[in-house]
């Protein structure tokens, strides 16, 4: 079944504006970065096993450890995020996309559907992106390969080396950065997002957040 081909699931009024209040009372720096726009500026998920209730809080990863990236270019990324920007952004984050159709397949394997989710931050938050490169574990399986000067048991130092400089030379080339959310939600690029808690939305509640949105506006709650 296609995206746009789901029937758009009925919403008691009730939990619409419990869900608002929620979002009106905990999320308002996520409010002003995208205008109170919560129809057009929307961060989306991927799960295996998306929620069935229309609002969870969870708790954003700490210490993830990589799915599919090499744990070397990983925790060189985290070293580089963590030299420029104060956060470790492939270990404590939640990766979103503005994209709902990119999310719902990174939900999805070959036997399981999966589903997806948007995610709202509750409180202060921060957000990593590049403008160039739409998602980092394809850029740097594309780009950076395993080094065959190092020979076959190379010094552990020598490897850590290597990656950090292959790893922080490709992030700059990519100009990764922490502003203009709104940009990074429109170009469907990857997103990582850092905060404590967030709530995850499933997609019946997701198709209502443009009369959430309109509540918040004009303070209807």
């Amino acid at each position: 079944m296609r995206l746009n081909e789901i029937k758009i699931a009925k919403v008691p009024p009730a939990i619409l504006g419990q869900v608002s209040l929620m979002i009106g009372q905990h999320c308002q720096p996520f409010l002003d970065e995208v205008g109170g726009d919560l129809h057009n500026y929307r961060l989306w998920r991927g799960l295996k096993n998306a929620p069935k209730d229309f609002i969870t809080t969870v708790k954003c990863p700490v210490g993830r450890f990589p799915k599919d990236t090499h744990t070397e270019i990983h925790y060189a990324a985290d070293r580089y995020f963590l030299r420029k920007f104060g956060v470790k952004y492939r270990s404590n984050s939640f990766f979103t996309t503005g994209s709902q159709v990119t999310a719902s397949e990174y939900g999805s394997s070959v036997w399981t559907p999966g589903g997806e989710v948007v995610v709202i931050p509750i409180g202060n938050f921060t957000w990593c992106w590049s403008s160039m490169l739409s998602d980092f574990y394809q850029g740097t399986e594309e780009a950076i390969e395993w080094p065959d000067d190092l020979g076959e048991d190379p010094d552990a130092f020598e490897v850590e080396a290597y990656f950090d400089k292959a790893v922080g030379e490709l992030c700059d080339r990519m100009k990764y950065k922490t502003t203009d959310l709104k940009r990074a939600i429109a170009s469907n690029h990857e997103i990582m997002l850092h905060c404590k808690t967030a709530y995850f939305l499933n997609v019946d509640i997701a198709n209502h957040l443009a009369e959430i949105g309109e509540m918040l506006q004009s303070g209807i709650l």
